[in-house]
Parts: C-alpha cells; sequence; structure tokens
C-alpha cells in the first residue's frame, strides 16, 4: 500500500512538474515573439520619427526633445525586454533542476520498492 502510495505521489509530482515546464516554455516562446514584435514596432516607430523630423530643413528644440525622450523609451524597453528574457531562462533553468530531483525520488522510489518486494 506504501509503495502505491508513494509511487502515486510521485507520479502527481512529475505530472505537476510536467505542466509547469510546458507553460513555461509557452510563456517565454509568447514573451519573445511578442518582444520582438514590440521591438521591430519601436525600431519602426523611431525610424519613421526620424524620417519626418529629417525632412524637415531646420530641427525645433522640441523636436529635439521629443527624439531623446522616445530614445531614452526606447532604452529601458529594451532593458525590460532583456530582464524579462533574463527571468525566463532562470524560470526554464530552475523548471529543469526540480524535474531532474523528480526523475533522482523517482528512481530513488523504485529502488526502495525493489528492496522492499524482496
Amino acid at each position: 500500500m506504501l509503495n502505491i502510495l508513494t509511487s502515486s505521489f510521485c507520479l502527481h509530482q512529475y505530472t505537476q512538474l510536467s505542466h509547469a515546464y510546458v507553460k513555461i516554455k509557452v510563456h517565454v516562446h509568447i514573451n519573445n515573439a511578442t518582444l520582438s514584435f514590440k521591438e521591430r514596432e519601436w525600431s519602426m516607430e523611431a525610424s519613421d520619427e526620424a524620417l519626418n523630423i529629417g525632412k524637415k530643413t531646420t530641427a525645433t528644440m522640441e523636436d529635439t526633445k521629443k527624439i531623446e525622450s522616445l530614445t531614452a523609451e526606447l532604452e529601458k524597453s529594451k532593458a525590460l525586454v532583456e530582464s524579462e528574457r533574463q527571468k525566463a531562462a532562470q524560470a526554464l533553468k530552475s523548471s529543469e533542476v526540480r524535474r531532474q530531483k523528480l526523475e533522482e525520488t523517482e528512481r530513488t522510489v523504485l529502488q526502495l520498492q525493489d528492496v522492499v518486494n524482496r
């Protein structure tokens, strides 16, 4: 009876970790796709803004301040993107460590079951 409960508990833990791992991978994939799209969008916005300013013969102080503001916003966004990528990588690494621990626990349970059955 103990063997069945222990095995069931390990299987339940493994299932939960597997689901969590898949969710994290999907989340990372979605984040990467979203962030790449946003980076392209920000780049296009900055490029369009630069083209509009280039068409004018004289740049006003207001335009210069707007460019500086957009550039600062873009840099902040890039930093945020990198931070999110690092968090996602750490989450995947943590999930992998937990999966390995679960596999090790399962092997130990199987060994203990063998000893008990002898």
